[in-house]
């Protein structure tokens, strides 16, 4: 008997919401549940956007200047040759950690792995454009590692929309001795004066409004009376 009461007053709480909602209700709030992209873009939102994309296209076109400067003046620093020529010599055969008394002097003091990764440039023809193909390996590392930085950056927070204003909240638990020594209460059972009593007693409740003033203190009495005014400054 009960169930099939709940089961009417369910039938008829949803026909009456059919009845009196309008039907673009239900769609509505369902596309704004689903798709949390707004439908009107506000201005400022667009300005900022194209402000961005602009400062972004003119630095990276200053920065493909200044790589292209880099890889044209690569051949005129005398260290790069210096550097360049381990690489040329390991890529023939030739062994660059030699001890003293045997094999060619050579300045490199470092590990193998930056003349594996310069080893390409042993494939040209001449010492010129062994510095180009080197010059061009290092400006493809700087490329790359900046490439991959905004790649992996993280674009938007929690499945945002870029541009999107967010707020943090930073919780913390309180370790100190007054925190231990005194834990926060959620919620505490009534005492027995204030069973039966509420806060906010409603029109035709019959409970009581719980004393809210602050409770006189053991052995002491509260004053009787209205409040005293301070008395006025005497004038000499």
């Amino acid at each position: 008997m009960g169930g099939t009461g709940e089961r009417s007053v369910a039938h008829k709480v949803t026909s009456l919401q059919q009845s009196t909602l309008p039907n673009s209700f239900s769609s509505a709030r369902t596309q704004n549940m689903s798709d949390p992209t707004p439908a009107h873009r506000p201005h400022r939102t667009l300005s900022l956007e194209w402000l961005t994309w602009g400062i972004l296209g003119l630095a990276g076109l200053l920065t493909a200047i200044w790589l292209w400067s880099c890889w044209c003046s690569f051949p005129s620093n005398p260290w790069n040759d210096i550097r360049v020529a381990p690489a040329l010599a390991l890529s023939r055969g030739i062994s660059i950690y030699t001890p003293a008394d045997a094999g060619p002097v050579s300045t490199w003091v470092y590990g193998p792995l930056p003349l594996l990764v310069l080893a390409p440039a042993g494939l040209a023809s001449t010492a010129a454009g062994a510095i180009q193909v080197a010059g061009a390996i290092h400006i493809l590392l700087r490329v790359l590692v900046v490439v991959l930085v905004c790649l992996l950056w993280p674009r938007s927070v929690a499945g945002g929309n870029p541009v999107q204003e967010v707020s943090w909240q930073v919780s913390g638990v309180r370790r100190d001795d007054y925190a231990v020594a005194h834990p926060l209460r959620v919620e505490a059972n009534k005492r027995k004066a204030d069973v039966g009593t509420r806060q906010f007693v409603p029109a035709g409740s019959s409970a009581k409004p719980m004393q809210t003033a602050p409770r006189t203190l053991p052995g002491t009495r509260r004053p009787s009376g209205p409040p005293r005014q301070p008395a006025a400054p005497k004038r000499h």
